[in-house]
């Protein structure tokens, strides 16, 4: 099967609008597949937890962080991970809610990170814009 002919060609009027509803909005694509909107219906918030994050990443790019890796870390597989990216990181700082900053400090400790690493709680900055 050759995969270089297209055995069926495009149509050659751009498509209708096509709505798709989904458990948290309704997708709009329009304009021949050229635009995609997704509207969230009146019931959906975004989470406390992500507002903070998304709070915290905007404090770091005010101090000049241009770099994110964004990993979440499983509690199962936490010392894996920290030491793997421990290697490749200048400065690695570990986020996590107020309340789990000693469990973090603690795991840190056992394996040997803690003299490295940086515990910052993502939800203490208030939302300043």
């Amino acid at each position: 099967m050759a995969y270089q002919e297209i055995e069926t060609p495009a149509p050659a009027r751009p498509m209708d609008t096509y709505t798709v509803s989904t458990p948290f909005g309704t997708v709009i694509i329009s304009d021949g597949g050229r635009k995609v909107a997704f509207e969230l219906y009146s019931d959906i918030r975004q989470s406390r937890h992500n507002q903070a994050l998304f709070t915290y990443i905007r404090q770091l790019q005010k101090q000049g962080v241009s770099q994110f890796n964004t990993d979440h870390i499983t509690i199962a597989g936490t010392a894996i991970q920290l030491k793997e990216l421990a290697k490749h990181c200048e400065r690695l700082i570990v986020l996590v809610p107020r309340g789990k900053m000693e469990e973090m400090s603690t795991i840190l400790h056992m394996i040997n990170l803690d003299q490295c690493t940086a515990i910052e709680p993502y939800d203490s900055f208030d939302d300043e814009d």
